[in-house]
């Protein structure tokens, strides 16, 4: 098993593509996001609420835990059940620090009792984009927050598949 140099994370896949949790609660924006990732060359796992969010990270208590954990989340604030904010506290809880991007339409108040963006930098998340927000900026948000050992283990991917099966290097995202 390999760990990575980030506290809480873990993955089995020694060889796969920077992986990307997508966690909104509209199905059209969440299509739009995973296609878009995808096509850049992510593994993309999809969750329509924080509640998934959290389970496919192996919160609160999953005794195996998630096979491998994403490199990099996306995640709107406001959601049905769990929000994107509850859903970062909690990792941060469990010292999952996995990079966090948080995505919004509503300007200012979060129903915390202070201003979005306070409490997105108390909880630690990397970034923050204003819907409508410009796809390009989410990749390059994305693209500079996947951690370097994930773009190792993207390398060793694509050398083995052009060893292997002559896929050549053009799998590795960005």
């Amino acid at each position: 098993m390999n760990t990575d140099d980030r506290p809480g994370q873990k993955t089995e896949n020694a060889m796969r593509a920077p992986c990307v949790l997508v966690a909104e609660d509209d199905d059209d924006i969440r299509a739009m996001i995973a296609a878009a990732l995808r096509s850049d060359g992510y593994d993309v796992i999809e969750a329509r609420d924080g509640s998934e969010l959290l389970g496919s990270m192996g919160v609160p208590s999953d005794q195996s835990g998630p096979k491998s954990l994403p490199d990099v989340i996306v995640s709107d604030i406001r959601m049905p059940s769990v929000t994107g904010l509850d859903a970062l506290a909690t990792l941060r809880r469990k010292k999952l620090m996995t990079p966090v991007v948080l995505i919004t339409g509503y300007g200012g108040d979060t129903g915390y009792g202070g201003d979005e963006a306070d409490r997105v930098n108390q909880l630690g998340a990397e970034a923050m984009l204003h819907k409508p927000f410009d796809i390009d900026d989410l990749r390059n948000t994305v693209l500079n927050l996947v951690p370097g050992d994930a773009w190792r283990r993207c390398a060793r991917w694509a050398s083995y598949a052009e060893n292997q099966f002559g896929l050549g290097t053009d799998l590795m995202p960005g």
